[in-house]
């Protein structure tokens, strides 16, 4: 069965520096992208999912 859902694609090389974060951010790796499933994302938490997302491309974690 497949469940419709939408994902971030983001470049693989975020995938470390996501997990290894301030707030752990777990993806999946397909087709050289890191894909963030943001159905599996409660809307709550959209706000700390971008932080740690722009903190991985500024350089930090």
């Amino acid at each position: 069965m497949t469940l419709p859902s939408a994902a971030l694609s983001l470049p693989a090389s975020y995938a470390t520096a996501l997990r290894e974060g301030r707030v752990p951010v777990v993806g999946r790796l397909d087709g050289g992208r890191c894909l963030l499933d943001l159905g599996s994302v409660p809307a709550e938490d959209d706000r700390r999912l971008a932080d740690a997302v722009r903190r991985v491309r500024a350089g930090e974690r």
